[in-house]
């Protein structure tokens, strides 16, 4: 679920490099890195500041939480990663989109334009939850909760506290924590990753290398970015999951004109329903690296 910010960045980076050369002149660079700058270069005051204050205000919030635990997510710092690049990805899709208009009038290759107030609030339209695709990962969201970490100790029910931030609370409390953080960092992950992957690098490298070559090397790339997740000790399947994943969502948006609101709704629901399950059967071995102490 977690991209580091510095691989975000990176990558960030090689697609602008990218659009620039094929959509004119770049904004200043200030402008392209600073949080909210792309929405005020392009006139846009009211998006800029709304962007600037929630990146800064996160950023600043996860600076000031400390952990002892290194395994233990820092929800504000992550947070404000993923709506960095959302800011970004909202501002480079519309660079992508007019260069792809005009090398590929007739649609063969094409990017997501909605407006981005419908691309965020995806996972909780009726329309995408309704839908067969979402259902259908949410199903396997289920699955991934019981067999991505099979070391069990203990359930929910066997929980004593828990521990956030050198911080103890009982369980409901802890709970509630869990919820919101893991709910919090699906929704963040899935808005800016299919943005990212499946919004920008998928169509910028159908129209460069072909569809097959594009879902293949965004799929490869989006598994081996999920190698960075914090606490990993099976890779392969992390690898392997998350690059399947990719594969089918990538295809998934090919085939419905590039479109992005189910790929996000199903990503959402993948993580949430894994992330809670795995809390209800697992809670030692939580993916957020909550401390844990049952009761037994």
């Amino acid at each position: 679920m977690k991209i580091t910010v510095s691989c975000i960045i990176m990558l960030f980076a090689s697609v602008t490099a990218e659009l620039t050369a094929c959509a004119g002149e770049p904004p200043p660079f200030l402008c392209e890195i600073l949080p909210g700058g792309t929405h005020f270069h392009d006139g846009n005051p009211f998006k800029g500041t709304a962007f600037a204050l929630t990146e800064t205000a996160l950023f600043a919030g996860g600076l000031a939480l400390k952990s002892r635990r290194d395994d233990e997510y820092n929800v504000p710092l992550l947070l404000s990663g993923q709506i960095y690049t959302i800011d970004k990805c909202d501002y480079s899709r519309q660079r992508l989109a007019a260069y792809l208009a005009n090398n590929y009038p007739h649609g063969a290759v094409t990017c997501d334009i909605s407006p981005l107030g419908e691309l965020m609030t995806a996972p909780f339209g009726k329309d995408t939850i309704l839908s067969p695709f979402v259902i259908t990962w949410a199903l396997l969201g289920i699955v991934d909760g019981i067999i991505a970490y099979p070391d069990r100790e203990g359930k929910w029910n066997d929980i004593g506290s828990v521990r956030l931030f050198e911080r103890d609370m009982s369980r409901s409390r802890g709970t509630v924590a869990y919820g919101i953080s893991g709910g919090t960092l699906s929704w963040g992950a899935a808005v800016s990753e299919e943005m990212l992957f499946r919004g920008l690098f998928l169509p910028a490298l159908d129209s460069r290398y072909g569809r097959r070559a594009g879902l293949v090397s965004s799929s490869l790339v989006f598994g081996a970015l999920h190698l960075f997740n914090s606490g990993i000790d099976r890779p392969v399947y992390f690898f392997g999951q998350a690059t399947v994943a990719g594969f089918v969502f990538g295809r998934h948006v090919q085939k419905n004109d590039y479109r992005l609101k189910k790929a996000i709704a199903a990503h959402f629901w993948y993580n949430a329903v894994s992330m809670a399950t795995t809390w209800a059967l697992n809670p030692e071995e939580n993916p957020l690296g909550f401390g844990i102490s049952m009761a037994f």
